[in-house]
């Protein structure tokens, strides 16, 4: 193959590519606005779009939520220092709500659905049930996702000693 016919596949399988992105639509009539486009959803800084690939509630753990409670969920992780309200610690949910693990609140909480949450003012924490939502091709990976860490979070909580 000369490196001319390479060039010349290359600018033909970029068009084409190209043509199957757009969908193969014409430019509109002169004169006449093209079609307009759907809004964008809601835009996540980059730096809060960490995809985090397995379904695991401890490795969804570590990627979304250790940095600020720690990777002993103790309330110490690295960037806690850094916010201006300590973030809790999430071995004594159990113990703080009568010995029952609250997971219909702490699924609300992650998806940002709890009123408490949001009547005391803003969070510091992100929401990461809206991240899930727009990086997830399939919404049920994301009901999946938060419960598999609402299941590592019952799973961290400490025993009560004498009982």
């Amino acid at each position: 193959m000369t490196n001319r016919f390479r060039i010349a596949s290359l600018v033909v399988l970029s068009g084409l590519g190209l043509w199957a992105v757009l969908g193969g639509q014409q430019p509109p009539p002169p004169g006449q606005l093209p079609p307009q486009q759907q809004p964008p959803q809601i835009q996540v800084p980059p730096e809060q779009m960490r995809r985090v690939e397995s379904l695991k509630g401890e490795v969804l753990y570590v990627g979304y939520c250790a940095s600020c409670h720690g990777r002993d969920g103790k309330g110490q992780g690295p960037a806690s220092p850094a916010l201006k309200i300590r973030p809790p610690d999430l071995t004594t949910l159990s113990q703080r709500h009568g010995g029952k693990f609250p997971r219909d609140l702490v699924e609300k909480v992650i998806l940002g659905e709890d009123p408490v949450a949001i009547a005391h003012g803003s969070r510091e924490m992100p929401i990461w049930g809206p991240i899930f939502g727009q990086i997830e091709w399939d919404q049920d990976l994301r009901a999946v996702r938060v419960r598999n860490l609402s299941d590592y979070l019952e799973s961290i909580q400490q025993k009560r000693i004498g009982r």
